[in-house]
C-alpha cells in the first residue's frame, strides 16, 4: 500500500540539498497542476491527513488542483482536502472509506465521484471540529455515491445540492 503525504523537503546534515532535488522538483512541480491524475500518483492508495488541506500548507505551496482523479485510492483520511478552496471536481473510482471531515469547507467543489463508497469513519470529536464530510461546500451540486448505507445528519449541510441519488441507504 503506498500512502499519498509528505512534508517539505529540507537540508540534509551536510547542509546540501542535492540528495533531495528530485524531491524537490517534484514537490514544487506537483503543486502547479490544475488536474492530478493516476499518471501524477499511479500507485497512491490512500490520501493522508491534510495532504490537500489549506489550512495546513503556507499560501505559496497550496496546491492549484480543480480536478483529482486516482483511480487506486481506497481511503481518504480525516480534513485530507480540508479547506482546499481549489478543486471542482474528485474522482475516486475505488474509494470504500473516508473520514469524518475528509471534504469540509472546500467552497468551490460541484461534483463527487465514488461510486463504491461504503464506509463514513468517524473520528474522535476532540480532534477534529469539522462540521461533516462535506459540509460547508456550499457549490456542491452533483455527488455519486450509489452503494453508502447510511447520511450523517451533518454530512452535506450547507450545500447547494441538486443532483443526488443513494439508492443502498438504509439510515438517515
Amino acid at each position: 500500500m503506498i500512502i499519498f503525504g509528505f512534508s517539505k523537503p529540507h537540508k540534509n546534515n551536510s547542509g546540501s540539498s542535492s540528495d533531495n532535488k528530485k524531491t524537490c522538483d517534484f514537490f514544487i512541480n506537483w503543486r502547479k497542476l490544475t488536474t492530478i491524475d493516476d499518471s501524477v500518483f499511479p500507485d497512491v492508495t490512500r490520501i493522508s491527513h491534510s495532504m490537500f488541506a489549506k489550512a495546513t500548507l503556507d499560501e505559496e505551496d497550496v496546491n492549484k488542483a480543480e480536478n483529482i482523479s486516482l483511480s487506486k485510492v481506497t481511503e481518504i483520511m480525516p480534513s485530507a482536502f480540508a479547506q482546499n478552496q481549489s478543486i471542482k471536481k474528485v474522482s475516486f473510482p475505488n474509494v470504500e472509506k473516508i473520514w469524518y471531515g475528509a471534504f469540509d469547507s472546500c467552497y468551490n467543489l460541484q461534483e463527487v465521484y465514488m461510486p463504491k463508497l461504503k464506509e463514513l469513519q468517524w473520528g474522535t470529536i476532540e480532534h477534529y471540529s469539522w462540521n461533516g464530510y462535506f459540509s460547508n461546500c456550499i457549490d456542491l451540486q452533483k455527488v455519486e455515491m450509489p452503494l453508502i448505507p447510511m447520511i450523517d445528519e451533518n454530512m452535506f449541510c450547507s450545500t447547494l445540492l441538486q443532483d443526488i441519488s443513494f439508492p443502498e441507504v438504509m439510515q438517515i
